[in-house]
């Protein structure tokens, strides 16, 4: 009969495996703690802020984000009631999106879609709505009527869902812990048994 090959488990082969079950907890813990920290930007506000309503079409729409975003791939259409019064290309300055807008904008809901890439290189992106009262000069003749104009509230973010949701994390640390448990009394009996 061919003899086994494989020796009993040795104390310091137990403390091996505790040592790596407690780095697997430790480094889900400090996973857990910093995938914040990994987040996408998120957008901080907005001018016009998303559902305000203004007495004329703004001169240019800006974004303003946590941080700067990636110059590469930036994209802001503005819509309006007669279609797109988006002007040019968008431009970044520190962690704004600036997008011009038509001089001739006219009165009436505008959306305001907007994409761009992160710092750690994913895209954002997110749609906001305004209204204006007016039209901008030289638009109609009732852009010259005064409004007074609207206070605008700052723009809220878009919400995103994380890509391992929070309780992922926890079930993942419940697992480690439990594992580095059963480890830990096969361990202690292994040990009471070669003691015997």
């Amino acid at each position: 009969m061919p003899r086994s090959t494989s020796s009993p488990p040795t104390p310091s082969r137990h403390r091996r495996v505790r040592a790596a079950a407690a780095t697997l907890g430790v480094g889900l813990a400090l996973a857990l703690v910093a995938s914040p920290a990994y987040a996408h930007d998120e957008l901080r506000s907005s001018n016009p802020a998303d559902g305000a309503t203004v007495s004329t079409p703004p001169a240019q729409v800006v974004l303003t984000f946590e941080e700067a975003p990636v110059s590469l791939g930036a994209q802001v259409v503005v819509t309006g009631p007669d279609g797109t019064v988006s002007s040019g290309t968008p431009r970044l300055e520190g962690d704004d999106v600036i997008q011009d807008v038509q001089p001739s904008a006219p009165a009436g809901r505008y959306t305001i879609e907007w994409r761009v890439t992160s710092d750690d290189g994913h895209p954002v992106s997110g749609t906001l709505a305004f209204t204006a009262q007016a039209g901008a000069a030289g638009s109609s003749p009732s852009a010259q009527a005064a409004t007074p104009a609207a206070t605008p509230a700052p723009a809220e973010a878009p919400r995103r869902e994380p890509l391992i949701p929070s309780w992922g994390w926890i079930a993942a640390g419940i697992i480690a812990i439990i594992a580095a448990i059963r480890l830990n009394r096969r361990s202690a009996a292994l040990n009471k048994q070669q003691e015997d």
